[in-house]
């Protein structure tokens, strides 16, 4: 990982309440979503829908093509 990846990428982190509430919305209204979440040094997006939270671990469970991700909400930075 370089420096000038994270220079190169204009992202903010979005406050852990604005997270809580899209991710409740979305979890009872509107399960599809892209997510910008960090990884390995780089800011990825993923299209997908969002299937449940397990708060015990920390980690929201996303189905990717019928093929459940699951992503730490720590390395989430903003939810469409």
């Amino acid at each position: 990982m370089s420096y000038s990846n994270l220079n190169n990428k204009k992202h903010h982190r979005t406050s852990k309440r604005d997270l809580n509430d899209v991710l409740a919305r979305k979890l009872f209204y509107e399960p599809q979503a892209i997510l910008k979440y960090w990884e390995n040094g780089y800011y990825k997006s993923l299209e997908c829908e969002i299937n449940k939270f397990d708060s015990e671990r920390n980690k929201l469970e996303v189905l990717k093509n019928g093929e459940k991700v699951l992503l730490s909400m720590d390395c989430i930075v903003e939810i469409e």
